[in-house]
């Protein structure tokens, strides 16, 4: 059973979300963070994270889009881009 720790930070691109993902990165946490614009979010976080960071376009009204997002979590263990993971946006921060 894999225990790493891995945060979950949604609506990531901008805001509070950002600067989380930001610090969270900084203090070299794995970090899967969710936001209707992927590639806002890639801007935004800046440099890619292999590994470490796990961006994911994802909508929270569809119910399956938030299973596919958490299964990735999950499986990717917060590394690199998970092409199709998911589609559009988020609210909120929390660890996993």
């Amino acid at each position: 059973m894999n225990t790493e720790k891995i945060w979950l930070v949604t609506d990531a691109s901008a805001g509070l979300g950002l600067v989380l993902v930001k610090m969270l990165l900084d203090l070299g946490h794995k970090v899967a963070a969710t936001s209707q614009d992927g590639d806002a979010l890639l801007d935004a976080v800046g440099a890619k994270l292999e590994g470490q960071f796990l961006p994911l376009t994802v909508d929270l009204a569809d119910e399956r889009k938030v299973q596919r997002a958490g299964d990735a979590t999950v499986g990717g263990g917060g590394g690199g881009a998970a092409p199709g993971a998911a589609g559009g946006g988020g609210g909120g921060a929390g660890g996993k």
